[in-house]
């Protein structure tokens, strides 16, 4: 080569290389094999792994299919035996023999010393025997403290132990991750506090207090305004004045302390009211006076936060056509 060819950019010619592809072709065929032959096998490997993965899936799902079905079988168990019951012990009335039997069980008659402020309960209190359908309930379970009812959504008993037994305890005390409704512990039907505080899971197929975050939806509240919660002794309907959502931090803006079982004054209680109503997503037009008796329904809705519906006794001779329309007498 000379210095032409260099600085012209030829090199010399050379060799060629040998020929392997062939060689190469049927080493990888004979090594690998078809693979159009191997796709054909690969398919009853994947569906094969696809029914392992169903099968799977389903051991997962069924158990839960099964908790469900089981426990609205027995939901609707108590359901009958607390409507099939006679009808309510009218109070000052003298009670059939059933109830007088539940009447030697019953607490003594209390006593009190005159209230700081304004209540609807009487002081003194008596107590009035247990209505008759609670007696086939109290056979199965003597910590039924009551029935609470939101008409078309919920219909469960409620009872009283503490404020954890019946976190992982249904009605027959079986465990369950549904739980039961349950008076909070330091609360009482006997006499009455003038705010009850019932508690209950927020379940994710709506079972116990599942919809009760539903109230933050104009339309439910609308057509759920009213609850109705028996107690042992005493049958009540309430109205739906508040709803709202709170983190349980003292140091969170949205914290607000809701189990109160009793107030000092008046002005506490309608301070109370009117910090409730602030916060609530619901706007109602419900008069609330410092003698009106209180329910609230709380469930959680995360780690640390809460869901919690205010309600307002309906008083005695107070039509529930009245109730309503104070309700919604306001616009949103």
């Amino acid at each position: 080569m000379d210095d032409t060819d260099w600085h012209q950019g030829h090199l010399p010619p050379q060799p060629p290389a040998p020929r392997q592809h062939s060689k190469r072709s049927a080493t990888a065929f004979f090594r690998h094999g078809d693979p159009a032959r191997k796709n054909k096998r690969l398919w009853p490997v994947i569906l094969l792994s696809g029914l392992v993965l169903m099968l799977i899936g389903a051991g997962l799902l069924v158990p839960d299919i099964l908790a469900r079905k089981n426990r609205q079988k027995a939901e609707a168990a108590l359901q009958t035996l607390f409507y099939q019951a006679t009808a309510p012990v009218t109070p000052g009335i003298p009670s059939p023999p059933s109830a007088v039997m539940a009447l030697a069980s019953a607490a003594p008659e209390l006593t009190a010393a005159p209230p700081l402020r304004s209540f609807a309960t009487a002081a003194p209190w008596k107590v009035n025997v247990t209505r008759d359908r609670f007696l086939s309930l109290r056979k199965i379970n003597k910590d039924v403290v009551g029935w609470l009812t939101i008409d078309g959504d919920l219909d469960l008993p409620v009872v009283q132990r503490d404020n954890t037994y019946y976190l992982t305890h249904d009605f027959y005390r079986d465990a369950s991750s549904s739980g039961t409704l349950f008076l909070d512990e330091n609360y009482s039907v006997v006499p009455p506090n003038e705010n009850l505080l019932i508690h209950g899971h927020n379940m994710r197929d709506g079972a116990m207090f599942g919809r009760l975050h539903k109230y933050a939806d104009r339309a439910f509240y609308a057509d759920n305004w009213l609850i109705k919660f028996e107690t042992l002794y005493e049958a009540g309907d309430y109205a739906v004045f508040a709803a709202f959502s709170m983190e349980n931090d003292i140091a969170d803006p949205s914290y607000f302390r809701y189990a109160y079982d009793h107030f000092d004054t008046d002005a506490q209680f309608m301070q109370y009211i009117a910090a409730a109503r602030q916060r609530s997503v619901i706007n109602s037009g419900l008069d609330i006076l410092p003698d009106d008796r209180l329910l609230t329904l709380s469930t959680c809705m995360g780690e640390n936060s809460y869901f919690v519906v205010l309600c307002r006794r309906v008083r005695d001779g107070e039509a529930l056509s009245a109730v309503e329309l104070k309700s919604f007498s306001t616009v949103y």
